[in-house]
């Protein structure tokens, strides 16, 4: 084999490698993007999910079930610092309002009603 048969040779086989090193880039590339997304979104889940601990700059992040806890202790009475609390205490506040009201505009009419016979 004389020296440019071997040259030419060697370029073929380096032809042929990179090419198919090509095709399999052009194949797995998407499923390698695919896979990196879903590990970021799992990532992300998963951070969302048990929390993070406060770092340099930044406060704590509390997990999933720690925000439940705290909505749901917002949601039962404790004697007066839980939002039920405080929207019972406006509804029964409206509600005094409201018959005060109801009271006045009874009055109300009545002193029209004599104000009209005079």
């Amino acid at each position: 084999m004389t020296p440019l048969e071997q040259v030419l040779a060697w370029s073929a086989v380096i032809i042929a490698v990179g090419g198919a090193l090509g095709v399999l880039w052009k194949i797995t590339n998407p499923i390698v993007q695919k896979s990196r997304k879903l590990v970021d979104s799992l990532n992300k889940f998963t951070e969302d999910w048990f929390g993070s601990e406060a770092e340099p700059g930044r406060d704590k992040v509390p997990g999933v079930m720690e925000r439940l806890n705290n909505i749901d202790g917002e949601l039962k009475h404790n004697g007066g610092s839980t939002m039920k609390d405080s929207v019972k205490r406006i509804e029964t506040s409206l509600s005094k309002i409201n018959a005060r009201l109801e009271e006045g505009e009874k009055r109300f009419e009545a002193l029209e009603k004599r104000t009209e016979n005079l």
